[in-house]
């Protein structure tokens, strides 16, 4: 009968609760029927816990990198003797043991490597030094998540692959590789060394998700009330991504801005009866938190808010209680249209130069801070185009039909947010041409890149940066704003 061992890799942004999580992730690894579980100790390998239920704080590595976590997973695998092998991260500690099992299966099946994997709303682009390039399409992408599932003949592969590859890349990136990209190499050099296909994707649960970020804690916390404890706030400033000096805020002479928030889409995902950007949240409505943030800026000049007719006296009672300088446009049938009916408001104060930088922004992302806007209008009026977006090393492109993981080939994919903004006149020229052309593009970046030759600046941002997109969303909403003002 076949046995499975499970090694749990540290992750990161874990801390000092990493005890109770690990209490947490080694139940749900027992619940899949995992027979030995083992938490290397510091310098990989050198007296391992066999036996972590007895040891109420066990000493976890900090700086161990991956290539010895796979030799030494697969000396303790050949040790027992255990013909399957899971590497678990403990910043996926919630990971139900449904979870588990599926990987088990997939590597009962057949499949030389397995992996869960989470479906991505967001808009995904990829980046090379600090440029947006092309945009990914989101279904073509998943969210890798944990454990990795290893028969003995891949895991021996990934060993050899990354001895022959000289390097080790460790968890902190010091090569240029995060943890996921070298588990993603580790993981393809396996499939490819046992038969050559590729890592089986696994649908992956919500609950799997990982802890890594302020974002995804706090939604775990809310799904998960009893982990909520062993999840406490991490920072509100940017994981991993320190603006550069080109992107922070200009010592030179500001931006003449014009900012438009759209508000004119249906909101179908969200489920409501009526648009979610004048559903309350706080003391105010989603709108009314875009509308003010924008209006303080000394940078902005002028504030377009873009609607849709049904939603005039919606729209204008939102305007009047915000107390803010607004003018309203009527928008499109689609979120480029929109975009366009806006611009062309706009287009003799660009003519005239009084507005030399514009902003398109999401009404659904009501959490935007005054620090990220100003990075943003520096960056797009040095490099004429910038976009605000989350670094998100866990993702990766899969196969045609979703069932397989691609070798990396994009670089680092990021999740891109508003406000995107641009110098105007490069931004009239584009959404011009594409209306000629009939371009639809998935954001605004998009339009730019496609029809002005473009590249937008990325600008680090926070995942606290949230876009309203269902239901769940306003509630998280409401439990970040509450956080942001100390309540």
């Amino acid at each position: 009968m076949p046995t499975t061992l499970a090694v749990v890799l540290p992750g990161h942004a874990v801390g000092d609760v990493a005890a109770g999580l690990l209490d947490i992730a080694q139940r749900a690894l027992r619940d899949a029927g995992v027979d030995e579980i083992l938490v290397p100790g510091n310098g990989v390998g050198d007296a391992p816990l066999r036996d972590p239920a007895a040891t109420a704080a066990p000493t976890l590595p900090t700086d161990e990198s991956v290539a010895p976590v796979l030799a030494f997973a697969a000396d303790a695998a050949r040790e027992g003797g255990h013909d399957r092998i899971l590497l678990h991260r403990l910043d996926h500690a919630l990971t139900p043991a449904a979870q588990v099992t599926a990987v088990l299966d997939a590597l009962a099946g057949g499949a030389p490597v397995a992996v869960p994997v989470l479906p991505v709303t967001d808009t995904i682009t990829a980046m090379v030094d600090g440029v947006l390039g092309r945009t990914v399409d989101r279904t073509d992408v998943r969210a890798v998540c944990s454990p990795w599932g290893f028969t003995p003949d891949a895991l021996a592969a990934a060993v050899a692959a990354s001895r022959a590859e000289g390097h080790e890349p460790d968890a902190h990136g010091s090569d240029g590789l995060t943890v996921d990209a070298a588990l993603r190499r580790a993981g393809a050099s396996g499939a490819a060394g046992a038969n050559g296909a590729p890592v089986a994707a696994v649908p992956g649960l919500p609950a799997g998700a990982s802890l890594g970020d302020e974002l995804s804690r706090r939604r775990q916390a809310r799904a998960h009330p009893e982990a909520a404890s062993l999840l406490p706030p991490l920072s509100f400033a940017v994981a991993g991504a320190e603006p550069s000096s080109e992107c922070r805020e200009s010592a030179g002479p500001p931006p003449r801005a014009a900012a438009v928030v759209l508000a004119a889409g249906s909101g179908t995902r969200f489920g409501a009866p009526v648009n979610k950007a004048y559903l309350p949240l706080g003391r105010e409505t989603v709108l009314a938190h875009s509308l003010r943030r924008f209006a303080a800026l000394p940078e902005v000049g002028s504030v377009i808010l873009v609607i849709r007719e049904d939603d005039r006296e919606r729209a204008q009672r939102v305007v009047a209680e915000a107390g803010a300088p607004v003018e309203i446009v009527v928008g499109g049938d689609t979120r480029q249209a929109s975009e366009h009916a806006a611009l062309r408001h706009l287009i003799q104060r660009v003519g005239d130069g009084t507005v030399d930088v514009i902003a398109i922004h999401d009404s659904a992302r009501p959490l935007t801070d005054e620090g990220l806007c100003r990075r943003v209008f520096a960056a797009a009026l040095r490099y004429g185009g910038a976009v605000p977006g989350v670094l998100r090393p866990e993702l990766a492109v899969v196969t045609g039909d979703g069932a397989g993981l691609l070798p990396d080939v994009t670089g680092p994919l990021v999740a891109v947010q508003t406000p995107q903004a641009f110098a105007a006149p490069v931004l009239l020229d584009a959404y011009a041409a594409a209306r000629i052309t009939g371009f639809e593009g998935t954001d605004t970046a998009s339009v730019v890149a496609a029809h002005a030759g473009l590249a937008a600046r990325w600008v680090p941002a926070q995942a606290t940066n949230l876009k309203i997109t269902f239901a769940e969303d306003l509630p998280l909403a409401e439990l970040l704003l509450a956080e942001q003002h100390g309540a």
